[in-house]
């Protein structure tokens, strides 16, 4: 058939020729975790329950159950009905199996208000199917989130993208709530301008943050990040809002870009902005191409690039690959796998650390 848009596919068809390779994709994925090449820990995606998504459910149509409430959410068991998020997006869904999207044209949801649960569940091999498919402006599976995404995982992410703000799952948060999320591996490059098109923001996770009525919290990325001319990039998020907040949370990819890049986030160039980081830090290493964004000191950081206002609590940078950092800690590789580096952090119900390897999120 070639390569399609899952968006005007029918949708009959597509669960015909995706429902028998979606169901057995994963259901090999078992501990342990494995560890990066910086040392830091990739935790495996849990097996959980491989029958739940058999039988009647495999070929439910729209949805393998529930109603779309909060109390009864749309159950997701193949890609033809996540595929139908876009069909409510103000509904509430739960993700009941690992999806892979390899050789699919699956495009970004547009913007979405209700929830999405992955319940710990993982999708793969999401390729953003580029600028010329899709008339959104922002980039990420979830395009925009004014709503709620928790206890979701991707991996092997790829956009390509010259839109205003990109991410691998999010390209624009906006009073709205990612908690327990990561993008585990993948890339995210710009090929926009923000002298041209206004491209403005590049995330591993989330491309741009509105403001601290927005949330990021116990979530971390894997994925490399190539910024371009856009205005921020950052290894977790950009940010790039007047005012927000990321809390326990990390980054692992390398971070790239002309104007203001960070390891975590590139923070904030607005005036009078304020970031807050809290127990959170950044391996990658964080380099401008010469003659960048002539920023000065607002060009590159470990942690953090910029902001007016800049706070790390227990926050911290690797020094072997970034000298510094517009505000937080820095400590060598060596330093970040040693868990007594951590004063703070809650190693009992949030945090794990594994002999070797940086701190991962339980």
């Amino acid at each position: 058939m070639g390569t399609r848009f899952l968006q005007f596919i029918p949708l009959f068809l597509i669960g015909q020729l995706l429902i028998g390779c979606t169901q057995t994709s994963f259901t090999s994925l078992k501990p342990p975790a494995t560890v990066g090449a910086r040392g830091d820990i990739i935790p495996p995606a849990p097996v959980g329950d491989p029958e739940y998504c058999l039988g009647d459910r495999s070929v439910a149509s729209p949805f393998a159950g529930g109603s779309g409430t909060p109390q009864e959410p749309y159950e997701i068991c193949n890609v033809a009905q996540l595929n139908r998020v876009r069909t409510n997006l103000s509904a509430h869904f739960v993700l009941k199996h690992h999806l892979d999207l390899n050789g699919l044209a699956f495009l970004p949801f547009d913007s979405f208000s209700g929830s999405f649960d992955g319940e710990n569940h993982e999708i793969r091999n999401w390729t953003y199917p580029g600028d010329g498919s899709y008339s959104g402006s922002y980039v990420g599976l979830f395009s925009e989130v004014t709503g709620s995404l928790t206890n979701l995982r991707m991996t092997n992410v790829s956009v390509v993208s010259g839109k205003s703000a990109m991410g691998g799952m999010v390209g624009y948060l906006t009073n709205g709530t990612v908690e327990n999320c990561a993008t585990v591996s993948g890339s995210i490059t710009s090929t926009g301008d923000i002298n041209g098109n206004g491209s403005w923001a590049v995330g591993g996770l989330v491309g741009g943050i509105s403001n601290n009525t927005s949330f990021l919290r116990k979530s971390w990325s894997g994925v490399n990040v190539d910024a371009g001319h856009s205005y921020g990039g950052g290894g977790l998020t950009a940010g790039l809002g007047v005012e927000f907040t990321i809390e326990d949370s990390y980054a692992t990819g390398n971070v790239t870009g002309y104007w203001m890049v960070g390891g975590l986030t590139a923070g904030s160039g607005n005036g009078g902005s304020e970031v807050t980081l809290i127990r959170s830090y950044a391996l990658g290493a964080v380099t401008q191409p010469p003659g960048g964004g002539g920023w000065g000191t607002w060009g590159t950081g470990g942690l953090i690039a910029n902001a007016s206002t800049c706070t790390a609590t227990d926050s911290y940078w690797n020094t072997d690959a970034t000298v510094d950092s517009a505000c937080g800690n820095g400590l060598t590789l060596a330093q970040l796998k040693d868990q007594t580096s951590f004063g703070g952090w809650d190693f009992t119900t949030i945090w794990l650390v594994f002999p070797g390897a940086t701190p991962s999120l339980r």
